[in-house]
C-alpha cells in the first residue's frame, strides 16, 4: 500500500539541451494494483477518474471503519498475541502449533513480523485454521521456523463480530438493518 494513490507525472524533454525545459504530457494517479504471475501491475488513472470517486460516507450493512482506528476505538493491544513459526508451507502459509485459539480467530487480522528475513513487514491474514496461518499475499522473503510475529484478531466488519469479539457495537459503523435490493424491488401482487 506504499504507492496507493501516488501521483504520476509524464514529461517530455530534450535530453541534449535540458535548458529548454520540460513539457508535461500526462498527469495521473496509481489506481488498482494487482499481482499477476509474480509481478505487480499498476493501473494509471487520469483526471477523469476523480469524477467517479465517491464523496461522503457510504451506507452498507458492513462497518465502514478500519479495526482499531479513531472511529472504531477498539484497543488492539488487548487483542494482540505473539508467537513463533513452527512449520513453513511456503511464503504465504505457516503453522504455529502453540496457538490454541479457535479457527477463524485471526481472519482479516494484521500480522507483523518481529524477527527473521521479514522483520518489520506486515501482511493481512486471509485465514487461520488448525493452527495454520494463510496470508493474503506471499511475503517477499522466506519464512523460516523460529521467526516470531505478532498478530491481532481480525474483524469481518459485521455487527455480530463487533459485538461478540470486540464488545464494541456502540461504535459499529455499518447499517445492518438497512433494507436490501430484494426489499426495494418487492411490490404488491398485481394478480389479486
Amino acid at each position: 500500500g506504499y504507492y496507493d494513490h501516488a501521483r504520476v507525472d509524464v514529461y517530455l524533454c530534450n535530453w541534449a539541451d535540458l535548458t529548454q525545459g520540460v513539457m508535461q504530457l500526462r498527469r495521473g494517479w496509481i489506481g488498482e494494483v494487482k499481482l499477476m504471475g509474480g509481478k505487480y501491475q499498476a493501473e494509471l488513472r487520469g483526471l477523469h477518474d476523480l469524477l467517479q470517486r465517491p464523496i461522503g460516507k457510504t451506507y452498507s450493512p458492513e462497518c465502514r471503519h478500519t479495526c482499531g482506528d479513531s472511529n472504531c476505538q477498539v484497543n488492539l493491544a488487548s487483542f494482540t498475541v505473539t508467537g513463533s513459526v513452527t512449520a513453513v508451507g511456503d511464503a504465504a502459509h505457516f503453522t504455529d502449533t502453540s496457538r490454541s485459539e479457535a479457527d477463524g480467530s485471526f481472519n482479516y487480522g494484521l500480522l507483523t513480523w518481529l524477527t527473521g528475513a521479514n522483520t518489520g513487514l506486515k501482511m493481512e491474514v486471509k485465514s487461520f485454521i488448525a493452527q495454520q496461518f494463510t496470508l493474503w499475499l506471499p511475503m517477499p522473503n522466506a519464512i523460516t521456523a523460529g521467526d516470531t510475529y505478532s498478530v491481532y484478531k481480525g474483524c469481518d466488519k459485521r455487527l455480530a463480530t463487533c459485538q461478540s469479539v470486540f464488545n464494541n457495537a456502540i461504535n459499529f459503523g455499518g447499517f445492518p438493518y438497512l433494507p436490501g435490493v430484494d426489499r426495494i424491488l418487492n411490490y404488491p401482487d398485481a394478480s389479486m
